[in-house]
């Protein structure tokens, strides 16, 4: 198969997507529900077969919503072509062309009605596929690779995502149109050939995570992290880790690592650090007293305010103004 005939495949209706366009609904799809707790809500969901290959690939059917659902696998989403919106673990995120998002097992998802045009193609890989074999072939000191690391580490929570803006990316394109060039028209070398294309998949995956879109900035901490602390900087009084993570499009786990990792510090301490030298300001070019200046940077309780700020500078607010100038 040639990229020209996989195009003029994946833009033709498929037996299913033919039913939906004449209002069939799958029973397939709800056939088994099962309740699970999630952010402290009962939610019922579909839960899906096993795969039976390690890894494998397919078009996602247009004309019809797929429900709230989970699975026991690492999920690759494509857009192809076309836009969607998905809501994973509660958020939107939307899918343009040529951008990929990367699904634990067991994360909460689902996906809207897809339009003629909108192409998604999705690549499943079993646990038993993250085998010594499959990390030999990409560098293990990044966050996919510790993502899938954490995929079949028991113990843990498997709810977490990973958006990558990979449309500016020539060779993404074409690595994704040969793996599925295979999928759809096998040959007798299939299986090492899905694997090594997808393991070029995942290298260049890393390579665009660790690139800034707007400056292809060459190290993951400017492109990863800079837009935390923009938002640290804007919402010191009220930022929570899920609202950085929110910006960032990553589970909150892996945002605390990251930034553990690439500053020497937790979130916590980096907002810490961002009302503190606030707090400075209003000390040295106001007159507001200490209690409202607590509350200006995010303290509700001034003795707690005390606390943190002594522990920054080894004196107490009143001590630093007039240590430092204004009397």
């Amino acid at each position: 198969m040639t990229p020209e005939e996989l195009d003029i495949r994946l833009r033709s209706h498929s037996k299913h997507e033919k039913l939906y366009l004449q209002g069939w609904q799958n029973p397939e799809i709800i056939r088994v529900m099962k309740e699970i707790v999630f952010s402290g809500e009962k939610l019922h969901v579909v839960m899906l077969s096993e795969k039976q290959a390690a890894i494998s690939g397919g078009k996602h059917s247009r004309f019809n919503a797929y429900p709230v659902h989970i699975h026991p696998w690492v999920e690759f989403n494509y857009m192809y072509s076309g836009s969607c919106v998905q809501r994973v673990n509660g958020i939107p995120v939307e899918l343009k062309e040529g951008q990929t998002l990367l699904l634990d097992q067991n994360t909460v998802h689902e996906i809207p009605i897809l339009g003629e045009n909108d192409i998604l193609l999705n690549i499943f890989i079993r646990r038993n596929y993250l085998n010594a074999d499959f990390f030999n072939r990409i560098s293990q000191k990044n966050i996919i690779s510790q993502f899938f690391v954490n995929t079949i580490t028991e113990g843990i929570e498997h709810d977490s995502y990973i958006f990558f803006a990979s449309e500016r990316s020539r060779r993404m394109s074409l690595f994704i149109k040969e793996f599925f060039c295979e999928c759809f028209d096998p040959t007798s070398f299939s299986e090492d050939i899905l694997r090594s294309l997808f393991a070029l998949i995942v290298t260049e995956l890393i390579q665009c995570y660790n690139e800034d879109d707007a400056q292809k900035m060459a190290h993951r901490k400017e492109s990863s992290v800079l837009p935390v602390l923009k938002y640290i900087e804007q919402n010191y009084q009220t930022a929570t880790l899920q609202g950085a993570a929110n910006c960032v499009h990553l589970n909150c786990n892996y945002l605390s690592n990251l930034l553990k990792a690439q500053t020497g510090s937790t979130f916590h301490e980096l907002v810490c650090r961002q009302r503190m030298t606030q707090a400075k300001k209003l000390l040295l070019y106001t007159q507001k007293p200490v209690s409202e200046i607590a509350g200006d940077v995010g303290y509700e309780n001034t003795t707690f305010f005390y606390k943190k700020f002594r522990q920054d500078t080894g004196i107490t607010p009143a001590e630093y103004r007039q240590k430092e100038g204004y009397q």
